[in-house]
């Protein structure tokens, strides 16, 4: 099991999908943007390759409730792709990834994502 915790909160399929709308350019930077703090989570936890499929699993710590659940879970792409862009997984497809779940709650002083990979079998 690979355990790492994102600081802050991932920009939402609102955000991105306004941002890619606005600029031409806008989506591509806010998809960087929100890579790098996951990929520095990644590498301050110094989270190892995982072999074969794997599952996924996203506690969103929210600083309050005005996000829709399925706004806030668009945020896994950017952890996916950091994680396939570092080496820790072989892949984010559905050959890779055997299941992703979600779970959101609340932290007003410390919003945060703490994800948990773990091996399954193939």
């Amino acid at each position: 099991m690979r355990v790492f915790t994102i600081p802050g909160t991932l920009p939402g399929l609102n955000e991105y999908t306004l941002a890619n709308r606005s600029n031409r350019f806008g989506g591509a930077k806010m998809k960087r943007d929100a890579e790098n703090v996951v990929r520095a989570a990644i590498c301050a936890e110094k989270v190892k390759h995982i072999d074969g499929r794997y599952a996924l699993t996203a506690i969103w710590a929210e600083p309050n409730r005005r996000r829709d659940p399925d706004n806030i879970q668009m945020g896994v792409k950017f952890i996916l792709d950091a994680l396939v862009s570092l080496g820790i997984v072989d892949g984010d497809g559905q050959r890779h990834v055997g299941s992703i779940t979600h779970i959101i709650g609340h932290d007003k002083a410390n919003p945060h994502i703490v994800v948990t990979l773990t091996e399954v079998p193939e």
